[in-house]
């Protein structure tokens, strides 16, 4: 009925409004961002920052069905839209973790079929994809330093699947120049401190 109404007064701002509720509500964030922008455009109101959001939504649904690469394309859309948007970085992380994932899975099988040969180097390939992901999650940290907790267990897994482990401790340090007081940070690098035996400088630092 709204499509209905659109199609004999394509201005109808309350149609297109409810058209846009309807797709969110039913997950369509494609069609929901498409209405929302036209919406944008027909009120001349200042909503981009919800207009980048249904892109994040809509990417994460590609991400999910493991359409990767269309799912960063869409973050990137996200960052035009909004170039601070800090979760964009945060799953174009993601993206390029879930993707590694899959390529690890393939390795393990090949290992398992094959001794060698021209098999592709799937490993590699995860290594290369994870490699994509940590400078992702630096960015979301580097903007939001106050919300860093939600990469650094991302980072040091990352960082140590890639024995690049070394480079976490750096990683903590930029984000305690953003963040001081920041205790996520402190702990894990206290953490770190106390691993390598250097004891006095973790409770200095705690």
């Amino acid at each position: 009925e709204l499509e209905a109404i659109l199609k004999l007064e394509k201005n109808n701002e309350w149609a297109m409004s409810q058209l846009t509720t309807i797709y969110r509500k039913e997950q369509d964030w494609k069609r929901a961002g498409q209405t929302f922008e036209k919406y944008v455009k027909m009120t001349g109101r200042d909503d981009m920052h919800k207009l980048s959001l249904f892109k994040i939504q809509e990417g994460r649904m590609l991400t999910q069905n493991k359409q990767f690469s269309d799912a960063r394309q869409i973050y990137e859309e996200a960052l035009a839209i909004n170039e601070n948007l800090a979760v964009a970085y945060y799953f174009i992380g993601n993206s390029y973790s879930e993707e590694s994932e899959v390529e690890y899975q393939k390795s393990l099988k090949t290992d398992t079929l094959h001794a060698g040969g021209d098999e592709p180097d799937y490993m590699a390939r995860a290594k290369e994809l994870l490699s994509k992901a940590i400078p992702m999650w630096m960015r979301y940290a580097e903007l939001k330093p106050e919300s860093a907790w939600m990469v650094i267990h991302l980072l040091k897994d990352g960082l140590f699947a890639l024995d690049r482990y070394p480079e976490i401790e750096e990683i903590l340090k930029q984000i305690l120049k953003l963040d001081e007081d920041n205790i996520e940070v402190i702990a894990s690098l206290s953490e770190i401190y106390s691993h390598r035996g250097e004891n006095v400088d973790a409770l200095e630092l705690i």
